[in-house]
Protein backbone atom coordinates (compact mmCIF):
# COMPACT_ATOMS: atom_id res chain seq x y z
CA UNK A 1 0.00 0.00 0.00
CA UNK A 2 2.63 1.95 0.71
CA UNK A 3 3.88 2.20 -2.89
CA UNK A 4 0.34 2.99 -4.01
CA UNK A 5 0.26 6.10 -1.54
CA UNK A 6 3.29 7.51 -3.30
CA UNK A 7 1.95 6.63 -6.60
CA UNK A 8 -0.81 8.68 -6.06
CA UNK A 9 -0.08 11.41 -3.61
CA UNK A 10 -0.10 14.27 -6.36
CA UNK A 11 -4.19 13.48 -6.95
CA UNK A 12 -4.77 11.51 -2.96
CA UNK A 13 -4.53 11.72 0.47
CA UNK A 14 -3.29 8.92 2.24
CA UNK A 15 -6.37 8.30 4.12
CA UNK A 16 -8.17 8.38 0.45
CA UNK A 17 -5.50 5.63 -0.90
CA UNK A 18 -6.00 3.52 2.41
CA UNK A 19 -9.61 3.03 1.81
CA UNK A 20 -9.29 2.65 -1.51
CA UNK A 21 -7.50 -0.28 -0.72
CA UNK A 22 -8.96 -1.66 2.13
CA UNK A 23 -12.35 -1.56 0.56
CA UNK A 24 -12.42 -2.66 -3.16
CA UNK A 25 -8.81 -3.74 -4.09
CA UNK A 26 -7.56 -6.00 -1.40
CA UNK A 27 -11.25 -7.94 -1.11
CA UNK A 28 -11.32 -8.11 -4.98
CA UNK A 29 -7.67 -9.83 -4.74
CA UNK A 30 -8.75 -11.88 -2.02
CA UNK A 31 -11.67 -13.13 -4.26
CA UNK A 32 -9.59 -13.42 -7.67
CA UNK A 33 -7.38 -15.49 -5.83
CA UNK A 34 -9.95 -17.46 -3.78
CA UNK A 35 -11.45 -18.28 -7.41
CA UNK A 36 -9.05 -18.16 -9.87
CA UNK A 37 -6.12 -19.58 -8.13
CA UNK A 38 -3.81 -18.54 -10.27
CA UNK A 39 -0.60 -19.80 -8.67
CA UNK A 40 -2.05 -23.27 -9.72
CA UNK A 41 -1.78 -22.37 -13.23
CA UNK A 42 1.54 -20.36 -13.36
CA UNK A 43 4.46 -21.92 -14.25
CA UNK A 44 6.40 -18.55 -12.48
CA UNK A 45 5.23 -16.87 -9.78
CA UNK A 46 7.03 -13.24 -9.19
CA UNK A 47 7.06 -12.55 -5.44
CA UNK A 48 7.53 -8.87 -5.26
CA UNK A 49 6.97 -7.57 -2.04
CA UNK A 50 10.15 -5.89 -1.98
CA UNK A 51 10.57 -4.67 -6.11
CA UNK A 52 14.57 -4.14 -5.02
CA UNK A 53 14.61 -8.34 -4.40
CA UNK A 54 12.10 -10.29 -5.91
CA UNK A 55 11.79 -13.63 -5.72
CA UNK A 56 10.73 -16.45 -8.37
CA UNK A 57 9.22 -19.23 -7.41
CA UNK A 58 8.77 -22.00 -10.37
CA UNK A 59 5.80 -24.60 -10.93
CA UNK A 60 6.79 -28.26 -10.29
CA UNK A 61 4.66 -30.56 -12.13
CA UNK A 62 4.12 -33.71 -13.43
CA UNK A 63 3.98 -33.91 -17.17
CA UNK A 64 1.00 -36.58 -17.96
CA UNK A 65 1.94 -38.93 -20.60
Amino acid sequence: MDRAVIRERRVSTRADVERRWRERYIPSQQLYFATVRPTQHADIVVHNDEPQHPVWETARRVLQP
